[in-house]
């Protein structure tokens, strides 16, 4: 071996001891690094697929519960839609309103027909439109129903102005249930005797030109025919005025003098 290759040999182990002492000082942090990059990747495809699992799951949950209505199993079916409607996380929150409006739904049908509407279910509704983890078009729909359920009828557990109170804040013109809303609305307003109100609640979804829904229309039509006609009352004729005392004396003495 000549000097130079020796040279060269010496070097190159040098340098690949020093390239071990720098891994064996700087492999941890190299190794964090990768375990890190793996959980971000990894853990973000986990969480997906746990997401998408958690969700199946509740769709499976949501079935079977309504398999069970449908095979007569009540107390089994309406126990699964309430053990949905406890597990409420961002992914299943949709599974768990369907669940609450399922069983409404289910209580309101077993009643006897023209019998007062479940109370039971009203407070279901109730529970969904006061619920503040629920979006706000489930709560929308909870006091919709609610109202709508409650039209006629007087229930301790529902609080009937807070209710309207919600209804009316439906009747905002960037609300998707805006004229539904509205319709109802002149309902109640009818029924407490605003006359005026419930004519001007009509009209407002009879006026809409973005609304291609003609039944609406047809029906706001239809409970505006049924409203009395304000009558206005007639204006009060002026009352000359009397003429004062002391000149009505002094007219009196006058005529008795002559």
């Amino acid at each position: 071996m000549s000097d130079k290759d020796f040279i060269h040999e010496v070097n190159e182990d040098v340098r690949t001891d020093k390239l071990l002492k720098l891994w064996r000082q700087y492999s941890r942090y190299f190794y964090a690094f990768v375990v890190s990059v793996l959980v971000l990747v990894g853990g973000a495809s986990l969480l997906k697929n746990y997401r998408l699992n958690q969700s199946m799951s509740m769709a499976n949950q949501y079935e079977a519960a309504l398999e069970l209505l449908v095979n007569r199993k009540y107390d089994d079916g309406l126990k699964a839609l309430e053990a949905i409607e406890q597990d409420v996380t961002s992914r299943t929150v949709g599974y768990a309103v369907m669940a609450k409006l399922q069983r409404a739904s289910f209580l309101l049908a077993q009643q006897k027909e023209n019998a007062k509407p479940s109370e039971e279910a009203l407070k279901i509704y109730w529970e969904i439109s006061s619920n503040n983890d629920f979006p706000t078009v489930y709560r929308n729909i909870g006091t919709y129903l609610c109202a709508f359920h409650s039209l006629g009828q007087n229930y301790e557990s529902i609080p009937r102005d807070e209710m309207l109170k919600r209804l009316e804040a439906m009747t905002q013109k960037d609300n998707a249930s805006r004229l539904i809303a509205l319709e109802l609305l002149a309902h109640y307003e009818k029924i407490d005797g605003k006359i005026d109100e419930a004519r001007k609640s009509c009209q407002v979804v009879i006026n809409d030109t973005n609304n291609p829904e003609t039944a609406i229309v047809d029906r706001c039509r239809a409970l505006i025919a049924t409203l009395p006609e304000v009558v206005a009352a007639p204006e009060a004729k002026p009352v000359e005025p009397a003429a004062p005392a002391a000149e009505s004396a002094s007219v009196s003495e006058t005529e008795d003098k002559k």
